[in-house]
């Protein structure tokens, strides 16, 4: 796909709680093969499982810094980071 010099180059930002596990390094992996196939800028936003009785909530906000004043998309692994909250919230 060619770039457009006359549009900014979108940029895609990923939520996930890990991209260090047996799950979730494949899927970081498609998904940063998909971002330079489809020639896309890609942040990455990892923090933790969301009400995880490990975790201490700092590294959750990092949930919170993405926005449309730094990404034009998301993709975000609901999955993964619903562990402990289900999928009703």
């Amino acid at each position: 796909m060619p770039i457009n010099l006359h549009h900014k180059r979108p940029t895609i930002g990923f939520l996930t709680s890990s991209v260090w596990d047996d799950y979730a390094t494949p899927l970081w992996h498609g998904v940063i093969d998909a971002a330079q196939a489809l020639e896309v800028n890609l942040i990455v936003f990892p923090g933790s499982d969301l009400g995880s009785p490990e975790a201490n909530g700092q590294e959750n906000i990092v949930y919170e810094i993405a926005g449309t004043d730094n990404v034009d998309g998301l993709v975000v692994s609901g999955g993964v980071m619903s562990s402990f909250i289900g999928v009703e919230a």
